[in-house]
């Protein structure tokens, strides 16, 4: 009987020394609707010129959903750059961050409003 391959092992790092993540919910304001798309150039645009290309990544700033008929969307950042990425996001005309969190479970259900 032949030998059954097996998938090598995902080396992923132990919870303790993987970064710890923030989210950031904020709220777009603008007199038409944002598609998912502008609001994503505005968020990501501000944060990049705030803290620069390589901070980026470094400090894991993800956009992950937009909401187009509340205006409101979600970002995760590390817990080191919160304050520079809510800076960032309130630096944007008509945008404001509305909560920060360390779970999507508790600021999912706000997405909505």
């Amino acid at each position: 009987m032949p030998k059954k391959l097996q998938s090598p092992a995902r080396k992923l790092p132990r919870k303790s020394k993987r970064p710890k993540r923030r989210y950031l919910l904020f709220g777009l304001k603008s007199e038409s609707q944002l598609s998912p798309k502008q609001a994503f150039d505005a968020v990501m645009g501000a944060c990049r010129h705030a803290l620069g290309v390589d901070a980026l990544k470094k400090e894991g700033i993800w956009f992950i959903v937009f909401n187009p008929a509340s205006g409101r969307g979600i970002v995760r950042c590390s817990h080191k750059s919160v304050s520079a990425v809510k800076e960032a996001v309130d630096g944007i005309k008509g945008a404001e961050t509305l909560l920060v969190s360390g779970t999507m479970r508790k600021i999912k259900p706000r997405l909505r409003f």
